[in-house]
């Protein structure tokens, strides 16, 4: 009996684990842009630097591809 509640136990904690390591916040973007607003209608396809005022682009989880242009980082 105490046999199986380890087991058990140890499977439990390998689950939590697996879920705690799977939410380790290395998320893909589908569109960057600039957190000033800099070019409202734009969005990059990667991380970088506002043309604008230089600030780091941040990932944005939903965007509207009818209402902005998403271009490539140069």
């Amino acid at each position: 009996m105490n046999s199986k509640i380890k087991s058990l136990a140890f499977k439990v904690t390998l689950v939590i684990g697996f879920a705690l390591l799977s939410c380790s916040g290395n998320t893909k973007f589908a569109a960057y842009q600039c957190p000033m607003n800099c070019q409202i209608d734009t969005a990059y396809t990667s991380e970088g630097k506002c043309p604008v005022c230089e600030m780091d682009l941040k990932g944005v989880e939903n965007t509207d591809t009818s209402k902005i242009k998403i271009l490539k980082n140069k």
